[in-house]
């Protein structure tokens, strides 16, 4: 907005008659920054239920520090196996209004890279993210044990840009975004129409988030930075190949790279090249209890917020009323009395039926005399 305050300066200055017409020129410009913004906010409303089936190569590429060199060194001189090189995953991301699933497992030819190395790997993992808690379930390739733990939170992955490529998420965050974040982010319209929005960070003072749209591509998501306090870039994902969707326009190509410095060089440490095979709109079967997670037959289970192990003979998802009740049983079994997580729970019940009588009281009050009314604040959350 600089440009348009110092032109209506100017016309203030050099033809005073010419004031009378300044805020019909400020409106014309504010006009289209609007428009931008409310398109933007739209598009995130369109992506709340979403589905997407892809296939990821990963290339990992060591740091030069010597230090670092030493370390691997060592890891392969015992038998371990960093990643380096290319690494070819498939699968599957979920999102039902901030919710998600992450469901992956390696491609062929990775599996057949890690048998020859004689190394161990995870042959499937799946992450689940609902509204009450976290979830996640890894499948062992030596063992084939199946491992799963529930909590009340799980650091989200990094390592799948389609959250991002998708405006869902920015790089590295641990929430997702708004339409509240979106519409207060800054936002500047470049010389050849694209529009760039920019927001902090949430964690890292100083660092920032640019998100770039076409508005001549249906508002397509066309590239994400994520910039340190002194500018540089530790993450950059493109996105390309789009595809229309029922009016909204999503990529089939988004290619990433994540950046470190080392001894003041920078070099990539990682890049991406992420294939969308299909993606699913408001789709019927992404429902709610799809974000709790079914766990295989066998499976062991570590419910951490009541630190109790869960097990299953069959395929099946487990309920906070079973996981209390296991809590409960447990508890009983070895005569201690329930931990703080069950006294939670109790103080949930209690506090919820107290209010109930609380709120049951004024109604009956009010009624009774005509007066206690309860002030209520309309002007929404501050």
């Amino acid at each position: 907005m600089k440009p348009v305050c110092i032109r209506l300066l100017f016309l203030c200055i050099v033809f005073p008659a010419a004031a009378v017409n300044a805020p019909s020129a400020l409106a014309a410009d504010a006009e289209p920054i609007k428009h931008h913004r409310e398109a933007i906010v739209e598009r995130l409303s369109k992506v709340q239920s979403i589905v997407a089936t892809f296939r990821q190569e990963t290339t990992y590429t060591l740091s030069p520090d010597p230090d670092v060199v030493a370390l691997v060194r060592g890891q392969r001189a015992n038998g371990q196996h960093p990643f380096e090189g290319l690494y070819i995953e498939q699968g599957q991301f979920s999102f039902l209004r901030q919710q998600a699933i992450y469901d992956v497992t390696y491609a062929p030819e990775t599996v057949q890279r890690f048998q020859a190395e004689n190394a161990a790997y995870l042959k499937h993992t799946v992450k689940t993210y609902a509204r009450d808690r976290a979830e996640s379930l890894v499948v062992h390739s030596k063992s084939g044990h199946a491992a799963g733990k529930i909590s009340d939170s799980q650091k989200l992955p990094d390592e799948y840009p389609i959250d991002v490529a998708l405006g869902l998420r920015c790089n590295y965050e641990q929430v997702w975004l708004d339409q509240s974040r979106l519409a207060s982010a800054n936002l500047n319209v470049t010389d050849n129409g694209l529009v760039w929005l920019e927001m902090p960070d949430i964690d890292a003072q100083g660092a920032i988030h640019r998100l770039q749209f076409n508005p001549n591509a249906g508002y397509a998501l066309v590239e994400c930075q994520y910039l340190r306090n002194d500018g540089f870039v530790l993450a950059e994902i493109e996105c390309d190949d789009f595809s229309d969707y029922g009016g909204l326009i999503l990529p089939m190509l988004v290619k990433a790279r994540y950046m470190q410095q080392s001894q003041g060089r920078p070099f990539t440490v990682r890049s991406i090249k992420l294939v969308a095979m299909n993606y699913s709109i408001n789709g019927s079967t992404n429902t709610p209890d799809r974000y709790h997670l079914s766990y295989p037959a066998g499976a062991l289970i570590h419910e951490s917020r009541f630190d109790v192990p869960l097990h299953t003979a069959t395929t099946k998802s487990f309920s906070d009323r079973e996981i209390f009740e296991a809590a409960q049983a447990r508890d009983a079994r070895s005569g201690r009395p329930s931990r703080t997580p069950f006294s939670r729970l109790t103080w949930l019940f209690g506090s919820t039926a107290i209010a109930a009588l609380i709120v049951l009281y004024l109604y009956k009050y009010h009624r009774w005399t005509g007066r206690g009314r309860v002030a209520v604040n309309t002007a929404g959350p501050k």
